[in-house]
């Protein structure tokens, strides 16, 4: 029997998948903005059809930004209701790229 090992990678960033692209833009135009208070803490939801119409993004760039900025807390989705900021307690400040 002849086991064979990989070699891991010792860099970090080598082992996770950055977002790139659109998705990057669409997060970073998108979490710019609820930093600088476009957006209510705990305010109206927001569709994602109305954030694609307003940063101009299509739908899957959109969705897969909404989801790493709920991983990162600043916002919480919901079906049928939408997305909306949540409270700075909640936020992630440590996970940023």
């Amino acid at each position: 029997m002849n086991i064979q090992f990989r070699a891991v990678p010792t860099d970090c960033r080598t082992a996770v998948a950055l977002p790139r692209g659109k998705t990057l833009a669409a997060m970073e135009a998108l979490g710019k903005s609820i930093v600088a208070g476009r957006y209510p803490v705990e305010g109206d939801t927001v569709t994602e059809a109305e954030l694609c119409h307003q940063f101009g993004f299509a739908r899957g760039s959109l969705r897969e930004a909404v989801s790493l900025l709920r991983g990162k807390g600043l916002i919480d989705r919901s079906p049928r209701l939408g997305v909306w900021v949540q409270p700075e307690t909640c936020w992630d400040l440590l996970d940023w790229f």
